[in-house]
């Protein structure tokens, strides 16, 4: 049975440098670390005021009723015929359900 280091190793050669070079090795780790230093990107420089910077409001869709703290989510069962007349309505009249739920609820205090 062969030794392990009989075999042929591609390798071989590259540890035998690996290991003749230890002083070598030193110099050339300053070299590896200038590397990296130009590798890096510069550091970001800081705003002069110590204050955190608030970035600007994004313009956009406008925030709708389920994120408006003055809305509030109901439900209520009401008959399938009903409810596929009234959004065929609302499609006609270009108007929101919820718009015509708050309609109706207001007339039906007032009275």
């Amino acid at each position: 049975m062969a030794k392990p280091n009989d075999k042929p190793n591609p390798f071989r050669s590259f540890l035998v440098e690996t290991e003749a070079e230890p002083a070598d090795a030193q110099a050339a780790e300053p070299q590896a670390d200038v590397l990296v230093q130009q590798a890096m990107p510069p550091p970001i420089s800081q705003p002069a005021s110590t204050e955190l910077q608030i970035p600007p409001r994004k313009r956009g869709r406008q925030t709708g009723k389920r994120s408006n703290p003055d809305y509030i989510q109901v439900g209520a069962y009401i008959p399938k015929t009903v409810d596929r007349d009234v959004k065929r309505k609302l499609l006609d009249e270009d108007m929101d359900f919820s718009d015509l739920v708050t309609k109706l609820l207001q007339d039906w205090l007032i009275d």
